[in-house]
């Protein structure tokens, strides 16, 4: 390449990362390390010849076959000894040139590169130019619509050159962590043919149905929960809601701005198979920080007129593009919103007139065909499957190839760009687009952040009331400050001072045209909700105080029930941070009077019900939450846990307001209690579970009993070391050893 091509592609890259976005969303993570931009990065994987051949001849199996993987890039050199790799995807399997995906935790658990557990390497052996993916990727990024990352590189396998992939991020809990302001804990779902969100019934377990042995809706986070809740309460607001409340109610469960660019983008580039039109390849994800959903795109090769069904995608109405006489309430009850219509063409428009034109595309088009063209030229791989030769990789942005691609990227963008303006309604004027609007309490503090799109944005304000009937408004800022960015149009409000006086505080985003979001008031609490549960004690560093029933010596909490009444635990939430508040779910059990229960904060919950989903960390807060009138409530919260060996935070009477250091901790037991009995059930280990008729202990107790799931006694021992259970029935208890819960026992007769 001479001296001037060289050039015009560097200015060609700045170009494409330094486009004003106009206010489109706030600031994504960068592409870093693992995605330049400005190269084709090299990935080294060596594999054993007899598993890489056992993976070519068990074309559909996922198991993860052992390797090793090599990153090089121009500023970047890693190696990760232990991977796992296994072929991706569906009709491409049988392929010449395959898809992977890479696991860097599949005989590691935890173990991540570059803060990511698993990539994807896709072939693109169906695109001659393939560019196709990597253009939608970049179009959705622009606009502000979460989606994976993505990359050129050139793969070898086992020294050998297998061709060029487009690396792209994995969809799972890493990039909900990195995308959302949380920690990836929310539930995300993998939304497959035929997954179009139409109503079955109000039980969510109904949209647990497979479809060839794959659940349409895959739930791929809080798997062992298993609780599909938020997907039912989403598709009947969709489906449900008359049309005239649609535009209120949907937006308290669904980041309905983001779907809704999603939806114009899809119909512009021509992506058939997404929900729209083939109801597949799309994930769901309940964001925990605002309570909605967020729709991500992936599997992006259908687009630029790639068609394998006989439909003109630059001609289809993009108001009535999915299917004749079928739902895809997502869209087509959108569609039959006024202001939701009104904003789908506002979206359509602006797109065609800052993005998605001949200029634009073909500069960026042109920038990643001269990028990554050498590497094509001696792929081994890329003629194979459809006989595209170089010749067609260089007329691919101008040129239709026949057959499944109709059109030449260029040409396609021309045509669906006139037909779309051709089609295009008048709408009102779009001023400002409120898409969430989030309060938080930050170490005592108080805020609200909004996310505000539009040219009228920074003229909207914040109404804040202590009664819901007396506003005062204020002016909301996208600056610099607590959790913070400027210019990421992020609008918010903060206030060192937590709201006192009151027990709730209201609020609604007033835009420049003087309507409010949400329709009606939203609130939240100021002061913590009376229960009689508590935090009773907590230890964050155990090395000798108490082990669990795997003889491991986690974190741990004491909860305990103050009152002479059973408190059931479900719908309470322990976590280890105000912002993430709903981390560990409290299992559904009831806690007797005055009786005290153990967590394990292992960060695994496949060991029981009594296993938290995180680990306690040096000087951090532990926080006890509660659902009340659908929003969360503080109960209580235990701060500066102590990071020293074997040493707790107690409260110094049970259910009191006062907490302290303790180097005599009492897990299970009243903290007046001055030491342990080293003889009590914690020390102790009990076999065989699951049971058979008889639980044997390592030493005597006082006291043993199995508890049900709802609290009740249904055998007991006093002063022995066993406990006789052939006259219970089969099912799951809870073994019960001087007053602490130590265990869980199947019983198996």
């Amino acid at each position: 390449m001479n001296i001037i091509n060289t050039i015009s592609r560097a200015l060609t890259f700045v170009l494409i990362l330094t486009i004003p976005q106009l206010g489109w969303t706030q600031a994504f993570p960068d592409y870093g390390p693992a995605f330049p931009q400005d190269q084709v990065t090299t990935i080294d994987i060596v594999i054993d010849p007899d598993s890489m051949l056992d993976m070519i001849l068990n074309l559909e199996s996922e198991h993860y076959y052992p390797a090793s993987f090599t990153y090089t890039s121009s500023s970047l050199v890693e190696i990760v000894d232990s991977i796992g790799i296994q072929l991706r995807g569906n009709s491409s399997l049988s392929a010449f040139k395959k898809s992977f995906k890479i696991s860097f935790d599949a005989f590691d658990d935890g173990n991540k590169w570059q803060s990511m557990k698993k990539i994807n390497l896709l072939a693109q052996h169906n695109d001659p130019s393939m560019l196709r993916s990597k253009l939608c990727f970049d179009m959705y990024r622009y606009f502000g619509i979460p989606c994976a990352r993505t990359s050129y590189t050139k793969v070898n396998i086992n020294g050998e050159y297998a061709g060029l992939y487009l690396n792209v991020e994995q969809i799972d809990d890493q990039f909900a962590e990195a995308f959302f302001d949380g920690e990836g804990d929310g539930n995300l779902y993998k939304c497959t043919y035929p997954a179009d969100l139409n109503y079955i019934s109000e039980n969510p377990d109904d949209y647990k149905f497979e479809d060839w042995g794959i659940r349409p809706y895959d739930l791929k986070t809080n798997e062992w929960k298993d609780d599909y809740n938020d997907l039912a309460q989403l598709i009947s607001v969709l489906n449900n809601v008359p049309v005239n409340d649609l535009h209120c109610e949907l937006s308290n469960v669904m980041n309905i701005e983001s779907f809704l660019k999603t939806s114009a983008i899809d119909i512009l580039l021509g992506n058939w198979d997404s929900h729209i039109y083939n109801k597949n390849n799309f994930y769901l994800y309940h964001n925990q920080q605002t309570g909605l959903m967020e729709y991500i795109p992936y599997d992006l090769d259908n687009t630029f007129g790639m068609d394998w069904i006989n439909i003109d995608w630059t001609e289809r109405n993009i108001y009535t593009w999915s299917p004749n006489g079928e739902q895809r309430p997502a869209y087509t009850r959108l569609m039959n919103d006024p202001v939701y219509r009104d904003r789908f063409s506002y979206y359509i428009e602006t797109m065609i007139a800052e993005y998605f034109n001949e200029s634009n595309i073909t500069t960026r088009a042109e920038y990643w065909q001269n990028l990554i063209q050498p590497w094509i030229y001696t792929d081994p791989y890329y003629s194979l499957d459809y006989g595209f030769t170089t010749s067609d990789f260089d007329d691919a942005i101008l040129n239709a190839w026949g057959n499944h691609i109709d059109y030449g990227i260029v040409p396609y963008v021309t045509a669906r760009k006139n037909s779309a303006i051709s089609q295009l309604e008048n709408y009102e004027n779009q001023g400002a687009i409120v898409h969430w609007v989030a309060p938080k309490r930050i170490e005592g503090d108080m805020l609200i952040e909004s996310l505000i799109t539009g040219p009228q944005a920074e003229n909207c304000t914040l109404l804040l009331s202590v009664d819901g009937t007396n506003y005062t408004e204020i002016q909301l800022t996208d600056l610099n400050g607590i959790l913070q960015t400027e210019n990421d149009h992020i609008y918010s409000y903060y206030d060192e001072v937590w709201p006192m006086g009151t027990d709730q505080m209201y609020y609604q985003v007033r835009l420049p045209d003087n309507s409010l979001f949400p329709c009606e008031p939203a609130f939240f609490y100021t002061t913590p909700l009376q229960t009689g549960l508590y935090l009773n004690e907590v230890m964050a560093v155990n090395n000798t105080t108490i082990h669990d029933e795997e003889n491991v010596y986690e974190d741990w909490l004491e909860i305990y029930n103050s009152t002479s009444s059973v408190i059931n635990l479900e719908g309470y939430f322990v976590s280890d941070d105000t912002i993430n508040w709903n981390k560990f779910p409290l299992p559904n059990f009831n806690l007797q009077p005055h009786a005290f229960a153990l967590i394990w904060f292992d960060d695994d919950v496949t060991h029981g019900m009594w296993h938290g989903t995180f680990k306690l960390g040096s000087g951090e807060n532990v926080i006890l939450t509660k659902m009340t009138d659908g929003v969360s409530r503080t109960c209580q919260e235990m701060t500066g846990i102590p990071f020293l060996a074997d040493i707790s935070l107690e409260l110094t009477t049970d259910g009191g307001s006062i907490s302290a250091s303790e180097n005599n901790p009492t897990p299970g037991y009243s903290n007046l209690d001055s030491a342990i009995d080293e003889s009590v059930g914690f020390m102790i280990s009990s076999y065989p579970n699951p049971a058979d008729g008889l639980i044997i202990f390592s030493r005597p107790v006082g006291h043993a009993c199995l508890i049900d799931v709802n609290g009740k006694i249904v055998v007991e021992t006093f002063q022995s070391s066993g406990l006789n259970t052939s006259s219970v029935t089969n099912g799951t208890y809870f073994l019960k050893l001087d007053s602490i819960i130590v265990k869980q026992i199947i019983l198996h007769k």
